[in-house]
């Protein structure tokens, strides 16, 4: 059994082989909760090459300003008729993902999955229980922190945020335009 990750990069790679089935699928988008699940999500979003986006509950003042940094001028990904898989880098209580499960279920996700590196066992079962699939590297009977499963947990910045959320684009852009032209259209 997997014990702790050495940071984020490694628990989203350990968390992307658990869900490989929804590799290159076109139906699927990945969308992580700021900010710790932002690099989690993106060692998922390279895996099954989805695209990845912020996605931020609408439960106070300073998602929204963290959306609004994260995401830019850019609109909120499509989720309607999707599956999604929301990330993040653990769950303690539960709130946030709550939250964001209830705000993509109002969007119209066709399948939500809640995809997490480490969770309390109790709060794994409320998620579990409101979420189309609940997958998680570790549910550990001795939970207090998420932090304490992780080797280096620092505090993700609203900047490297931005970054890892920047080259993620860069990364998808290439294989977006070969599509485009084949159907006609042009890009820019």
């Amino acid at each position: 059994m997997h014990t702790s990750f050495r940071d984020r990069a490694d628990a989203g790679r350990l968390l992307a082989g658990k869900l490989e089935r929804y590799a290159d699928r076109a139906d699927v988008v990945v969308l992580a909760l700021p900010r710790g699940g932002v690099p989690v999500a993106d060692e998922l979003a390279r895996a099954p090459n989805a695209p990845i986006d912020a996605v931020a509950a609408r439960e106070s003042r300073e998602l929204e300003r963290r959306e609004r940094v994260f995401r830019g001028d850019r609109p909120a990904p499509e989720v309607e008729g999707r599956t999604v898989l929301l990330v993040d880098d653990g769950i303690a209580t539960g709130a946030t993902m709550r939250a964001a499960v209830a705000a993509l279920r109002q969007l119209g996700a066709r399948r939500i999955v809640a995809a997490v590196p480490t969770a309390a066992p109790s709060s794994a079962a409320t998620i579990r229980a409101e979420v189309d699939e609940f997958v998680a590297v570790i549910t550990p009977p001795e939970f207090s922190s998420v932090g304490q499963w992780y080797d280096d947990f620092p505090q993700t910045s609203d900047d490297e945020v931005c970054a890892i959320l920047t080259e993620a684009r860069q990364r998808a852009a290439p294989q977006a335009a070969p599509d485009a032209q084949a159907h006609g259209r042009r890009t820019r």
